[in-house]
């Protein structure tokens, strides 16, 4: 009867260690998850790009795939493992105008709202 206690309570450490664990590098473990894009912005997005945060790199390719993201919906993407999390994020909108959030780690955050920036208040 004590070898299958000490058993169980070994087993609990070993589950608890493994939840212990660092994600990694940057957090690669949470990278094989989807994040989501909410539209916050109360105006009809018609396209979406993220790219890596500080990678220089344009903002390529649109995966909304010419398909529009009404006010308040969300877009469920995966970011390619090994590259990192921090990511910029950016909306185009139906009136031309452009709703970014930079530098958002998409590891710990799986829910990015991309709103309107209010604008600098004026001296």
């Amino acid at each position: 009867m004590a070898i299958l206690a000490v058993l169980a309570v070994l087993a609990v450490l070993a589950v608890l260690a493994v939840l212990a664990l660092p994600a990694g590098p940057a957090g690669t473990r949470a990278q094989s998850e989807p994040f989501r894009v909410v539209n916050a912005t109360g105006v009809r997005a018609t396209g979406l790009n993220v790219v890596r945060s500080g990678a220089g790199a344009p903002w390529g390719a649109d995966p909304l795939g010419g398909r529009s993201l009404a006010p308040g919906s969300a877009f469920a993407m995966r970011a390619a493992e090994g590259i990192g999390c921090p990511f910029d994020i950016r909306l185009t909108l139906r009136d031309g105008r452009e709703a970014e959030r930079l530098a958002v780690d998409v590891c710990r955050q799986r829910t990015i709202a991309v709103a309107m920036q209010d604008p600098a208040p004026r001296r």
